[in-house]
Parts: structure tokens; C-alpha cells; sequence
């Protein structure tokens, strides 16, 4: 807590009540004045004045409900008197909150982004501090203190938050409209997930992963996400900025789209072998081949982790090569591209081989990922990485079961059951018999068959190798109970939505 003076003083028409903090633009206070209560920035350096007297003839600018309103200036900078917005920060509004909720702020903070943007200001240092959250849960973007026109001279010296600012900025450029859109993503990231897109880290590991590494999905921490919303989150927080979404003022759209999705299938545990893949991929836009097997039984996870580098790989620009027939087609369509790629392959055959091995060799800007059942010595020999995913722990397990609505202590008995391989993890926890109790073995039998679609009594009958009336008999308590729903008058059977 920020100790106040035991004399208060008096600056311009305002009587201060509280200092609320200090920072590089000078101190902040809670202020009485004519027109009632304000927070006060007061100057005390003449760099502070000039920044001061900025930060209002932006504010001067501007006028939309979720950005802080300007009340008064002193003409010379010696202070700024904005609107008292009295509410919590937004991480602090946050916990507890609805995923509806959550959206509509963020879609809220996005038209205020973008009102900036359309009077050509770049506002600098979004962050969740500088967000305030008034009692109608409407956000207010309260300190305009790092914002600038496009090509205006900077001060010198790194400008913004570490956690929040644009990889491009930690690098040393400047402040555009596209590191506003990366802030706004870290920003949303904080809201829906809790932590930052990098974690609680220390300073030196924040300003340089977002050079090195791209965020986890916020999915991981957030597993019933719609999957529209985590990809969009994603896209802001891309590390190429112009693969970030552009302009602004298509975000409030976005936002309100992406609710309407379902949520997707997050890769769930193995941390350490996603978060590889993710250094992977900056390497490769920095225009070093990468290849890596990744290898492993049936249902281990392998197949998520690719997909899962492949839709990184998609955010940052690269091009997607599939459908390739040989080795021979595919480095002529890497070396063709003017930009990094991505390859998928099957298998330990002749073409993973070849292709992985004249990646490296040439050292082409390509990410060459091979799914196998088993390593590729020649290959590792050559430089390629090996990745096996891990099993999951019971642990995170019983956290599948927890986010799906199942019961967390089952986790031991389906760890036991599945040797902890997310493919047989995720098939328990997604089938419509999932957590259903009081129902018998074909009567399960059936769910799991209709959790493939709709079908006939007829195509059922044949399934599960029962009569007709066998199959009208095993619906019909399912249907009482609401867990089917017939289709098409009767005609099928399906699953009714969860």
C-alpha cells in the first residue's frame, strides 16, 4: 500500500485525497475538484511535463466510453486530470467470471484498441494494470502515458511491460499498431486463462522467451475454449507481426464470432515435448531447417503434437506443403517458396528419410515433421530431433476429467486403463457414456456407437449384433433420461448434445 502524505496538498483547482502510485509520468492521486473527483497525475521533472502535456493532447483526440476521458490540464504540463474510474483492475474482476462475460470485455477492450488506432495512435503498453473495471463490468484503458502517432521519435530505451509487449519491441523496434494488437492478445490471454502468455517468470526470461518461443495455447489452461476464440488469441500473440489480425476494427467481430464455435481437442500434458516444437517452428522463420520424428505407440499423443505445430507453423505465415508424393516433389516445392514451410510425412520409409536428410543438408527454411511408430537413427545422425510423447500422470488425468465435467477421482482407474495415453484419455472422456452411471454394458455399447452419428435402428442392430426390438428395448431408457434423441421421425437415433 502507497503511504499518503500527512499534509495533502493542493495542485491547480485539486485538493488530493490519496496517492493511488507513481510512476515514470510522475505521481497519480485521487483529487477533489469543481467538478468532483478525479485521478490526478502531477508532474515533478520537466521530462515529466512534456510527457504529461502529450498524454493530454492525445486524450484531446479521443472520446469512446472505454477509454479514460481527459476533465482538465494545466496548459504547461505540470498535471492532468482524468475521470475516477473506481473498480477493480481486470485480472482482479476476472476470477470467477463466465467465458461470455470474459469475451464481451474482450470485445470491449478491442473497439476501444481500435477507436485509438482510427485516430492514428498507438496506445504502447496495454496491460491488464491499466485496465479498470467499473461497477456496469464495463473496461476502462486508464494511462495513455506510452501512447504515440505512428513515425513520431521515441524516447530512448525500451518502452512497455514486460509479458505484454510485442517481441519486436523487446528487439528494439517501435511501437505500431501490430505490437498494440500482440498486447491486446497477451491482455485477452491473461483474462481467459490467469497468467500472462509466458507465465509468472522473472525479467530476464520474459524479455527474451517472446524472442525465442511462442506461447502455449490458451486451450491448456482452459480446456473447454472455444475453438475459434483460441486460435484468434493465438493469431494476436503471432510472433511475425504481420501475421497478426489487421486492422483492429475487425477484432470486436472476431471476438463476438468466436463464441459460436465449439470447443476443440487440446493436446493435454506433454509440455516439454510441445513447447520444443514451438522453438522449432521460431527457428525455422528465422531460416533454420528443423526435422523432428515424433514417435510413439497408437493413441500416445504424437499425431496432437504435430497437428498442434502445424497450426503454430499457420499462424506465423509458413506454408503448408501436403499432399506430396515423394521426397523429390517436396524439396522442389520447399526450394520454390520463398518463405518457411511446413512438411508433414508418415512412416520410417525411404521418403521421410530422404527428405528429412536434404533439409538438413541444404539447410532449408522448412519444418520437416515425421510421424513414426519408432526413432530414425540415420536421421538422428544427421541432426534430426527425436520427440516420444510422455504419458500423462494421474495428475493430469483427474485435470482432463475435472475440465469435462467427469469425476476427478476416477482418474487412477483410467490412468490404469490406458497406460495414461492421451488418445484413450480423451476417447473416455468425449464419449456420450462418459460419467453415466445406471445403465448396462450394451446400453453403453450403443452411446458409444451413436458417438460416430446418428444412425438407423437397423445400422445399430447390426453393430452391436442384436435384434431390432433389442436395440428399441436398450434406447428407450436412454431416451426417457435424455442422453438420445431420435431424428428424422424416429428414423435415427442420436446422441443428444452434451
Amino acid at each position: 500500500m502507497i503511504a499518503t502524505p500527512a499534509r495533502l496538498p493542493t495542485v491547480g483547482p485539486y485538493l488530493c485525497r490519496e496517492l493511488l502510485g507513481t510512476g515514470a509520468g510522475g505521481q497519480v492521486w485521487l483529487a477533489d475538484g469543481p467538478s468532483g473527483a478525479v485521478a490526478l497525475k502531477v508532474a515533478g521533472s520537466p521530462h515529466q511535463r512534456g510527457l504529461l502535456r502529450r498524454e493530454s493532447e492525445l486524450l484531446a483526440w479521443l472520446d469512446h466510453p472505454y477509454l479514460v476521458r481527459r476533465v482538465d490540464a494545466d496548459p504547461e504540463g505540470a498535471w492532468l486530470a482524468l475521470e475516477h474510474v473506481e473498480g477493480p483492475t481486470l485480472t482482479e474482476w476476472a476470477k470467477g467470471r463466465p467465458l461470455g462475460q470474459l469475451v464481451d470485455l474482450a470485445r470491449q477492450l478491442s473497439e476501444a484498441v481500435a477507436h485509438l488506432h482510427d485516430h492514428d495512435i498507438v496506445h504502447g503498453d496495454l496491460k491488464p494494470d491499466n485496465v479498470l473495471i467499473d461497477a456496469w463490468s464495463c473496461p476502462h484503458i486508464i494511462d495513455l502515458g506510452c501512447a504515440r502517432v505512428p513515425g513520431e521519435p521515441m524516447p530512448e530505451g525500451f518502452h512497455g511491460t514486460l509479458g505484454y509487449a510485442a517481441p519486436e519491441l523487446l528487439d528494439g523496434g517501435e511501437a505500431t499498431f501490430a505490437s498494440d494488437i500482440y498486447s491486446l492478445g497477451a491482455l485477452v490471454y491473461t483474462l481467459l486463462t490467469g497468467r500472462s502468455p509466458f507465465g509468472d517468470r522473472d525479467p530476464a526470461s520474459l524479455a527474451w522467451l517472446p524472442l525465442s518461443t511462442l506461447p502455449e495455447p490458451p486451450s491448456s489452461f482452459h480446456p473447454r475454449l472455444p475453438r475459434l476464440l483460441d486460435g484468434l488469441v493465438l493469431r494476436m500473440l503471432a510472433r511475425d507481426p504481420d501475421a497478426r489480425p489487421d486492422p483492429a476494427s475487425g477484432l470486436p467481430d472476431l471476438f463476438r464470432r468466436s463464441l459460436r464455435s465449439s470447443p476443440g481437442t487440446p493436446v493435454v500434458g506433454t509440455r516439454r515435448e510441445r513447447e520444443a516444437l514451438r522453438r522449432m517452428v521460431v527457428k525455422v522463420a528465422e531460416g533454420e531447417g528443423q526435422v523432428v520424428v515424433v514417435h510413439g505407440p497408437e493413441g500416445s499423443g504424437r499425431s496432437a503434437l504435430i497437428r498442434e505445430a502445424v497450426m503454430a507453423a499457420r499462424r506465423e505465415g509458413f506454408k503448408i506443403l501436403e499432399g506430396l508424393d515423394n521426397a523429390r516433389e517436396a524439396l522442389q516445392a520447399i526450394r520454390d517458396h520463398d518463405g518457411p514451410t511446413v512438411v508433414t510425412a508418415q512412416g520410417r520409409g525411404r521418403t521421410s528419410r530422404d527428405l528429412g536428410a536434404r533439409v538438413l543438408a541444404e539447410r532449408l527454411p522448412c519444418l520437416v515433421l515425421i510421424e513414426s511408430s519408432g526413432p530414425m537413427m540415420t536421421l538422428g545422425s544427421l541432426g534430426a530431433r527425436h520427440l516420444s510423447p510422455t504419458p500423462l500422470t494421474v495428475e493430469e488425468v483427474a485435470w482432463v476429467l475435472e475440465a469435462w465435467g467427469l469425476d476427478p477421482s476416477d482418474a487412477a482407474e483410467l490412468h490404469a486403463e490406458t497406460g495414461g495415453r492421451p488418445g484413450p484419455v480423451m476417447t473416455h472422456v468425449r464419449s456420450p457414456a462418459a460419467g453415466v452411471t445406471g445403465i448396462s454394458m450394451n446400453q453403453r455399447r450403443l452411446l458409444e456407437a451413436l458417438a460416430q452419428g446418428p444412425a438407423s435402428i437397423e445400422r445399430l442392430a447390426e453393430q452391436l449384433g442384436v435384434s431390432l426390438h433389442g436395440v428399441i428395448d436398450l434406447a428407450e431408457p436412454l431416451l426417457d433420461r435424455g442422453l438420445l434423441v431420435e431424428q428424422d421421425e424416429g428414423a435415427l437415433l442420436a446422441t443428444a448434445p452434451r
